[in-house]
């Protein structure tokens, strides 16, 4: 239901669930918690991840408060992994991302990794170049940073091209 209906919060999802018989450790109350918590860690904390365990102790905690059943981890890791299965969560090692966040931050190491080969910009970033990367990321994860956080991100190019070049290896050595 939180999927299908923007909006509904999971407490509010919840209530209606168990009115239909999703009470405990039912899967699809599971999984709802899951997205909830990936969607909630990265709307209010700003990541564009979750660590696995972490992810797991927090969907445990909003499981638990909202009805007393019992519900183990080892429920809650087997419901990720069917969210994996299904494409709703790209899991990556131990880090579990939304699609749209995943997507959103390969397609801008992609872009980062372009610019850098760019021979002619090598002692200069093209503020245009990552405007435009930085455009294209707030649109397609729906944010809008703001002034002071553009210019912190175009401050961090300027500072440093060689943490763009072991950032943009990181991500491709993770994703390998």
């Amino acid at each position: 239901m939180i999927e299908d209906v923007k909006g509904i919060g999971f407490q509010r999802a919840d209530e209606l669930g168990r009115r239909l018989g999703l009470n405990g450790n039912h899967p699809d109350r599971i999984r709802a918690g899951l997205l909830f918590s990936l969607d909630t860690d990265s709307i209010r904390d700003g990541n564009v991840y979750s660590e696995r365990d972490e992810l797991i102790e927090k969907t445990r905690s909003l499981l638990m408060e909202s009805a007393p059943e019992p519900v183990l981890q080892e429920e809650i890791d087997r419901e990720l992994t069917a969210l994996g299965d299904l494409d709703k969560v790209v899991m990556e090692n131990t880090r579990i991302y939304l699609p749209s966040l995943y997507f959103a931050e390969s397609g801008f190491a992609h872009h980062m990794k372009r610019i850098m080969k760019q021979t002619e910009y090598e002692e200069q970033f093209p503020e245009s170049e990552f405007l435009l990367a930085l455009g294209e990321l707030e649109e397609r994860i729906g944010v809008s940073y703001g002034n002071s956080q553009k210019e912190a991100l175009k401050n961090s190019f300027n500072f440093s091209n060689a943490s763009i070049n072991w950032w943009t290896r990181d991500w491709e050595n993770d994703s390998n």
